[in-house]
């Protein structure tokens, strides 16, 4: 199983706005974590932990600092324009805030649309049919294509967020908190959506997430943030079974105990 993602090193200072003398926030500092095709890393700790702007410079929203960050690979960051050009796409974010990432003014088709043309990934005529197609793998379809965000419900912004991502053909799939703002039920059905299209997919997941429980029924490895610095890292089922760190054991008592994993509580639902 090959990597698509490798991090190495990355780290991301912020200078500190008016500051005499200059002062600077070390946001992230030497991460280095490998994502393999069709796996999940998780990556958890408390806010102002460092993990969103992780996220960031991995889709290259941020760039670090210092460190290397190499997509499909390619060094985002270190690669000619035209190399960073092509493989830009393979890489999309879902933010946790779908009201705000979407444009108001575009319906779900057209908003699916527009990465779709914009990368040149199919021809203008062809581009609502496959809009269609990317909305109904992400269980929306009917007069709910024509329907613009503030319309929505919060889970269907978000299953368009999603379809939005999907467009460009990526490999990699930064999740920001994607189901934080959802309701616990529809929570569950945004996640076995995703694990749905990973294995059809074949996607690799960068999952972040404050959530633990969320957290561990997504993924195959664990990193643990704190200040900004990894403080423990490994496979899902020894970090939540057997966690290293008095940090990482905190976090783990603070999380409810839930009665199953979120596909066995839709089952149930259903």
């Amino acid at each position: 199983m090959s990597a698509v993602l490798v991090v190495r090193g990355a780290s991301k200072r912020f200078k500190i706005p008016r500051s005499v003398p200059k002062r600077y926030l070390d946001a992230v500092t030497d991460v280095d974590l490998e994502l393999n095709e069709g796996r999940t890393v998780g990556v958890v700790g408390e806010s102002g932990s460092g993990k969103t702007t992780l996220g960031r410079m991995i889709v290259g929203l941020e760039r670090p600092s210092g460190g290397s960050i190499e997509a499909c690979g390619v060094d985002m960051f270190a690669a000619s324009r035209a190399e960073r050009r092509e493989v830009r796409p393979r890489v999309q974010m879902v933010f946790q805030d779908s009201r705000s990432s979407l444009d108001p003014r575009l319906t779900a088709e057209a908003a699916v649309m527009e990465p779709l043309l914009a990368n040149r990934i199919v021809p203008r005529a062809a581009a609502p049919e496959r809009a269609g197609e990317l909305l109904g793998m992400c269980g929306l379809a009917g007069n709910v294509t024509q329907r613009f965000p503030h319309e929505l419900s919060g889970g269907q912004r978000q299953r368009v967020s999603i379809a939005r991502a999907l467009a460009s053909e990526p490999r990699i799939l930064v999740l920001d908190e994607p189901t934080s703002a959802l309701d616990v039920s529809v929570q569950a059905q945004v996640l076995n959506l995703l694990k749905d299209l990973q294995e059809e997919l074949g996607l690799g997941y960068v999952f972040v997430s404050h959530d633990l429980a969320v957290v561990r029924s997504m993924s195959d490895q664990i990193v643990v943030m704190r200040g900004g610095a990894v403080v423990e890292q490994g496979p899902a089922e020894r970090v939540f079974g057997f966690p290293e760190q008095e940090y990482t054991r905190r976090l783990l008592e603070a999380v409810p105990r839930l009665a199953g994993p979120a596909r066995e509580a839709e089952r149930e639902r259903t």
